[in-house]
């Protein structure tokens, strides 16, 4: 049963505000019958949980079983005053953040109570409203905040195009994350994409498998099912890649093949380290070209 569903829908948007359900004393005061007070009730329930109500009923999902982050707030605030287990969960999930995206500059999640949502801290920066930081950031927060909860547990994930609103570096580095880091090696992820990048870091591995799906009878939804390979080219003409789709980070490296690849990426990592530079990520500051 330790399954979880992360659909990505921009979970963590704060819609007390744009539904201004806070004005709970004016609506109290009015005179209802209890009919009209439980169907106001379950109205301010619903508009605070938009996304899970649309997923449960669009998939006939148990909901216990999805992670939208609507309830993030509430979440984060319960356990930083609860428990000590609990609080501790809040600073090692800071700190994962911190050192995966942040270069160690510090991360803080504070929870604004008068205000029923979230702000951050990064670094020595102002604090901010988590639903205005960028899409991509609070995408990943949304996603490891679930996994980070489940972290050395044996636990089952689907996760829905994690590559929406995320820069192609990031998603390299999503997979990257969920295959290296000692937290996640019990988990066992299902993850849809329709992202090259998400597909070309996944050839690295040899313990993910990829497939890809042909409608073969349209009318009858009958789709057959086919297991890629490496040299499988047909994938990203079905996903539309083109030469330009490399072209979206700071440096573009040519190389003949891919042991070139491997030889430069090793001897970057190891003069950035010597030298006590910061780490230099693929696919955000540089990418590679393989002319064969």
């Amino acid at each position: 049963n330790n399954i979880t569903y992360i659909p990505i829908l921009r979970g963590a948007e704060n819609f007390d505000t744009y539904y201004q359900l806070k004005q709970n004393e004016d609506l109290n005061s009015i005179t209802m019958n209890e009919k009209q007070r439980i169907a106001l009730n379950e109205y301010k329930l619903n508009a605070k949980h938009i996304y899970l109500n649309k997923v449960t009923r669009a998939y006939t999902i148990n909901e216990k079983h999805i992670f939208t982050g609507e309830n993030l707030f509430d979440d984060v605030k319960n356990k930083l005053l609860g428990e000590e287990a609990s609080r501790n969960f809040i600073r090692d999930f800071e700190k994962f953040i911190s050192d995966e995206f942040y270069d160690g500059e510090g991360f803080t999640i504070i929870p604004q109570i008068n205000k029923g949502y979230l702000n951050v801290k990064i670094g020595n920066g102002e604090e901010r409203a988590l639903h205005n930081l960028g899409d991509g950031i609070k995408q990943l927060i949304t996603i490891f905040y679930k996994l980070f909860e489940k972290r050395d547990q044996e636990a089952i994930f689907f996760i829905e195009e994690p590559e929406i609103n995320l820069h192609p570096g990031y998603q390299r580095q999503f997979i990257q994350i969920i295959q290296n880091n000692e937290y996640f090696k019990k988990h066992q992820f299902f993850i849809t994409t329709h992202s090259n990048h998400i597909i070309d870091n996944c050839l690295n591995y040899d313990n993910i498998s990829i497939y890809k799906f042909i409608n073969t009878d349209k009318n009858n939804k009958i789709f057959k099912v086919i297991n890629t390979t490496n040299n499988d080219v047909d994938v990203l003409k079905l996903l539309g890649v083109y030469n330009s789709s490399i072209f979206m980070s700071n440096c573009t490296i040519w190389v003949e093949g891919i042991s070139d690849k491997i030889l430069i990426s090793k001897y970057l990592k190891i003069y950035l380290e010597h030298n006590n530079e910061k780490e230099y990520k693929e696919d955000i500051h540089y990418s590679f070209e393989e002319y064969g």
